[in-house]
This record gives structure tokens, C-alpha cells and sequence, in this order.
């Protein structure tokens, strides 16, 4: 069999952009939807996004801003960013905004989330990414379509069990809703066994997978299809 797979997603989205994203989308008229949960996905919101408590600047260096016309000219034109560039900020700026990088990098972190499901910061993360992952679904359920969710570890969290608890949560939340789940850190751990020589013939660094990496997680994709078709 065949199967035509629309690549929707875009680099460095989270949930909560993922569902508007998924809204725009719809309108290609799909037969099923696959979403792909990335441990980051809980921690880089918090590290980014103003709402939440951070920078409002990403790691593309796109700039946060409420006035729409201003992040248009200072995002999207290279007088904007070149000003941006050029203007640096004072010293005094910068240490602040290097001291506030650290703090969040300190209690954001995938490692630190993942050891530390308790913590207030934590739980509040989870509770956005719950809130939208009930939207993406319900959207997908008024349209009657199969949903997967695939899990994507972190290389440390292969053959550790203790860093496994944001993969429970997303299977717990995919039992609750009757969807189903590729956990990619099951297949690796089972493909490496932990070993960490082999688990870096999967992946470039700590989360990006080589091509054999990617191949591993098409054929498991195709399978998916196969028993939905």
C-alpha cells in the first residue's frame, strides 16, 4: 500500500502552537492525523514564550512582540534585524538577560522536568499541554479521523526508567481518549538496549534523529497505516 503524508509540522512548535496549526490544516481534508510529542515540547514555551515566563525571543531568534505591525517589520524585514543586531542592548541589559537565561535554563530543562515532575513550574507546564492536546483531539474526533500520537525521547532517558514519567503521561492521556501511541523510547531501548554507541547510530545529538533514526520511525508509521487501512 501507499499512503500520501502531508509534513505539516515546523520546527521548534509546541502543542499550543500545534493546534492552531492543525486548524489551519484541516482544510487539506485529511484521512488521519499523526502528532509528534517531543519532550521539549513541555519545557520550551517556558523558555520562549512571555506568557509563560520567558525570554520572548526563540532560539531563531524571532522576537516576541504585542504590536503586530512592529514584529512584522523587526521579525520579518532585514532593516528590522539589522537593527536589531546592531543595537545589542546596554551591558546592564545584557547581564540581565544573560542572568534570566540561566534561571530558566536551569529549571526548564527536559533533564530537570523529567526528574522533577513535582515541581509547581512543572505541573503548571503540563496543565497548557493537557489543555491543548484535549483540543487537537477533539478536533480530530469532529472529523471522525484516526489519530496517533508518537512519543520522541530524549537520548538520556533511553533504558532509564526513572525519566520516563512525561511518557506516562501521554500514554495515560492517549488511554483516556482511546488514541493511539508509538513511544519511540520503548523501540530504542529495545533496538539499543541502552547501549550508548548504538543509541548514537539513531540520533545526530540529544533529540534529532540520522537517517536511520528516521527510518526506524517510518516503518513503525507505515505499520500504523497499514492496520488502520
Amino acid at each position: 500500500k501507499k499512503f500520501q503524508i502531508i509534513y505539516a509540522g515546523v520546527q521548534g512548535y509546541s502543542t499550543y502552537q500545534e493546534y492552531y496549526h492543525l486548524r489551519r490544516n484541516l482544510r487539506f481534508s485529511p484521512d488521519f492525523v499523526v502528532l509528534g510529542f517531543c519532550m521539549n515540547d513541555l519545557t520550551e514555551p517556558y523558555q520562549v514564550d512571555i506568557r509563560f515566563g520567558g525570554l520572548g525571543i526563540d532560539y531563531h531568534r524571532v522576537l516576541q512582540m504585542k504590536n503586530r505591525l512592529l514584529s512584522w517589520i523587526f521579525n520579518e524585514t532585514g532593516f528590522g534585524r539589522a537593527i536589531r543586531h546592531f543595537r545589542g542592548g546596554t551591558s546592564e541589559e545584557m547581564r540581565r538577560r544573560n542572568q534570566m537565561r540561566a534561571r530558566i535554563k536551569e529549571t526548564m530543562n527536559v533533564q530537570y522536568m523529567c526528574l522533577h515532575p513535582e515541581e509547581p513550574k512543572i505541573k503548571e507546564s503540563w496543565k497548557v499541554v493537557i489543555n491543548y492536546l484535549e483540543k487537537i483531539t477533539s478536533l480530530i474526533k469532529e472529523k471522525n479521523l484516526p489519530f496517533l500520537i508518537v512519543i520522541f525521547p530524549y537520548t538520556f532517558q533511553i533504558g532509564k526508567e526513572d525519566t520516563h514519567q512525561p511518557q506516562e503521561v501521554i500514554q495515560d492521556f492517549a488511554r483516556k481518549h482511546k488514541i493511539d501511541v508509538i513511544d519511540m523510547t520503548e523501540v530504542l531501548e529495545e533496538l539499543t538496549n541502552g547501549n550508548k554507541d548504538k543509541i548514537k547510530k539513531y540520533f545526530w545529538d540529544e533529540d534529532h534523529y540520522t537517517p536511520r533514526g528516521n527510518q526506524v520511525i517510518a516503518k513503525y508509521l507505515f505499520c500504523w497505516l497499514r492496520l488502520k487501512n
